[in-house]
């Protein structure tokens, strides 16, 4: 009976402690990114995959970072001018960062990223971010 009592109040006790820490400080290298963000937020079914490639946008594995530095874009957005999704060195240039942060719907860029699901965790844009900033390489 002692021991049931024990366990009774391990069990309850184990929820209890401190909260949670922030989360972690991701990894800002393109191929860890393409893992922890792009295949699962982007590239999936009805988005950025293969077969649907939305605003003829294909983020797989096998395409993603061609498609990013390379694919083609004019957008205004108040006094910033995207030319590029991904602007190395300049995230606030960046289209990509646009998308993944946007917080109004516009007729032009339409919603925020990845659409129809929860926001990305700020530790994922920070190292998408990161990656910008430090030159956008293929690492």
């Amino acid at each position: 009976m002692k021991s049931a009592w024990l366990l009774l109040t391990a069990i309850f006790f184990a929820g209890c402690g401190n909260p949670p820490g922030p989360p972690p400080v991701l990894s800002s290298k393109f191929s860890d990114i393409q893992q922890q963000t792009f295949n699962k937020s982007c590239a999936i079914g009805g988005c950025h995959d293969a077969g649907t490639q939305k605003a003829l946008l294909c983020l797989t594995q096998d395409s993603c970072y061609n498609q990013l530095m390379n694919h083609p874009i004019q957008a205004i957005q108040g006094t910033r001018k995207f030319t590029k999704l991904v602007s190395p060195g300049n995230p606030d240039s960046s289209f990509l960062v646009y998308k993944l942060t946007i917080t109004q719907t516009t007729i032009e860029y339409g919603t925020l990223m990845p659409q129809g699901f929860p926001p990305l965790p700020q530790n994922q844009i920070d190292a998408i971010k990161t990656w910008i900033s430090n030159g956008a390489k293929n690492d």
